[in-house]
């Protein structure tokens, strides 16, 4: 896998929690054709970019920018 492979799931991941909230889990669901460990590379970008927040139930959510 490459960088642009994981910077290419990063926009999926960060484009799938602002449309709505996510959990992990539906963040897996919806890319379950992409390889397990690019995904987790992209979210460890997602996370040192501290991108997302959480709801009260958990989801993840993309924080805003105010």
């Amino acid at each position: 896998m490459s960088d642009k492979e994981v910077n290419r799931v990063e926009k999926q991941i960060v484009q799938l929690a602002t449309s709505r909230p996510v959990f992990y889990s539906d963040i897996l669901h919806e890319l379950k054709g992409e390889d397990y460990r690019t995904i987790m590379l992209a979210f460890g970008q997602i996370r040192t970019k501290k991108l997302f927040d959480r709801d009260k139930q958990g989801r993840y959510v993309v924080k805003s920018s105010s």
